[in-house]
C-alpha cells in the first residue's frame, strides 16, 4: 500500500516538465534529499525520486537550480524497480512549493519562490526545517559532488573518434 505523506527535501536534480507517454498529463521527475539520506564514500548521496504529475504544465514545479528547497503536501511513498518513490499528483490535492537555496532577505527567508495549491501557510517548525535544510546543502554541497561524477567530462577529455575514410577501389573518397 501506498503511505500519505508530507515533506522537505533538498533538489538535487529535476527534469523540465514534459507530457506523460501514457496520458494527457504533465510529469516532472526530481532527485531529492536530506540529512538523514546516506553519502556513500565517493560523495554520492542515497537519494529518493520524486514523481509530480498535473493536468497542466504550469501546475508542475520547475526547479531553477540544485540546491533549492521543495514543500511538498499529500503525496504518496511507493517503490519502483526495488527503490524508494514519492508520487505527488496535483490531479488528486497533492501540492508543492519551491523555495530559494539560501535567503536573501530576512522578510523573504520562508517566502517560496512559486507554488502550487489553493493557499500557502508556514508555522515556525517549517521555517526551521527550511533553515536546518540550507545548512546542510550549503556545507554538503561543498564537501561532496552529491550525485555521481562517473558520466560526467571536461569537453577536453571527450573520447575523439577516429574519422573512418571510406576507400573506393582503392582511392580515398
Amino acid at each position: 500500500g501506498t503511505e500519505n505523506v508530507n515533506l522537505f527535501a533538498v533538489v538535487l536534480e529535476a527534469t523540465f516538465p514534459h507530457k506523460t507517454h501514457k496520458s494527457e498529463n504533465y510529469v516532472v521527475s526530481l532527485k531529492i534529499a536530506d540529512p538523514t539520506c546516506k553519502i556513500d564514500s565517493h560523495g554520492v548521496v542515497d537519494y529518493i525520486s520524486l514523481i509530480c504529475f498535473a493536468k497542466k504544465f504550469d501546475d508542475l514545479p520547475v526547479s531553477q537550480r540544485c540546491g533549492e528547497i521543495i514543500r511538498i503536501h499529500r503525496a504518496n511513498v511507493g517503490t519502483f524497480a526495488g527503490k524508494l518513490q514519492i508520487t505527488a499528483n496535483m490531479c488528486y490535492n497533492s501540492s508543492w512549493a519551491l523555495f530559494h537555496p539560501q535567503s536573501f532577505s530576512p522578510k523573504d527567508e520562508f517566502i517560496p519562490r512559486t507554488f502550487f495549491g489553493k493557499s500557502f501557510q508556514m508555522s515556525d517548525n517549517h521555517n526551521k526545517v527550511i533553515r536546518s535544510l540550507r545548512k546542510w546543502c550549503s556545507t554538503s554541497f561543498e564537501e561532496h559532488p552529491m550525485l555521481s561524477v562517473k558520466y560526467l567530462y571536461n569537453l577536453s577529455d571527450i573520447p575523439t573518434r577516429s574519422i573512418i575514410v571510406k576507400e573506393e577501389n582503392g582511392k580515398k573518397k
